[in-house]
Order: C-alpha cells, then structure tokens, then sequence
C-alpha cells in the first residue's frame, strides 16, 4: 500500500492524447516558436539615444562578439535555443526542457549589455532593450514550456470538466 501509487500510475500525454496528437503538439510548439523566433529578427533589438535602433538580425550575426567585449554572453541563449530546438524535434524532451531553460537563463543576462559596437572605436551606450529582445525571449519562452509539457511524466494538463473543483 503506497500512499501515492494512483499518482504512479496517472496516464501520461502519449497515453491520454496518443502518440499522434504528442508529435503534432511537438511541432507546433516547435513551429511556433521558429515563427516568432524569425519575428523578432525584423523588430528592434536594441534601441540608442544618438543611433537608430538595431534589428534583431544585426543582433544575431554580430552579439556573438560581446564575449571579447566586456564578456557578455547573452547572445550564447541562441546556442542554447538551437539545442534546445533539436532536442524537442528529435523526442529527447527532457533535455530540451533543461536546455532550454539554460537559453532563458543566457537571455536575462541581456539586460547587464550596456554597450553595442557598431565600430571597432567606441561602444554606443544602450538606451533600452527594444520590442525585438521581448519577441525573442518569447520565442525561448514558448520552446522552454512546450518541451517542459512534452516530457511531463504524467499529464498535469489533461482535459477536464471538474478541474479546479477538488476532484484531480
């Protein structure tokens, strides 16, 4: 007698769902997240008093370099998504939810970027993260919880008409 064993034995996604609904779950989370991801690339990343703002795609191909600019490594939460991203298409949720969660922790440290360099002379002081940064972190946001609800051992989301009511 385990206090416990009805909660072992709680059908899982793939149970409750089937294997076809997961895998069509697992690609929508995954197309979402691209969408939104290639969404915050047109939008401004970061925004300066005396320069136009920087799109999220010069962000992309140049935020790598802040590692040799004061050591910033934000930029590296894209290394992670990409893991991340390959993880949850290959079925290795789990890591995909720690990697991705990983990412969501590089993506914070954003906020620490004071400088961008748009010339090897100087750093233009930055006024403000723009709404680019917040797309992009929803896009780590909608893979982090989609794979975390991909590897859940049991479906802490399972349809139900009582739920709220004391009955699960």
């Amino acid at each position: 007698d385990r206090p416990n064993a009805a909660a072992a034995h709680r059908p899982g996604l793939t149970q409750v769902l089937g294997a076809p609904m997961k895998e069509k779950y697992r690609w929508l989370v995954m197309f979402a997240a691209t969408i939104v991801f290639a969404l915050s690339l047109f939008l401004p990343a970061l925004m300066f008093h005396e320069h136009e703002p920087a799109p999220g795609y010069l962000v992309l191909l140049l935020g790598w370099a802040g590692i040799f600019y004061g050591g910033k490594v934000a930029w590296f939460a894209n290394v992670a998504f990409i893991f991340a991203f390959l993880a949850c298409g290959l079925g290795y949720f789990r890591a995909a939810r720690y990697v991705s969660i990983a990412s969501i922790a590089l993506c914070s440290l954003s906020f620490q970027a004071d400088e961008w360099w748009f010339n090897e002379g100087y750093g233009t002081p930055i006024a403000s993260l723009g709404l680019g940064f917040y797309v992009w972190t929803l896009s780590l946001l909608i893979l982090a919880i989609g794979s975390w609800m991909l590897s859940a051992p049991n479906n802490s989301f399972k349809p139900s008409p009582l739920r709220g009511l004391g009955t699960d």
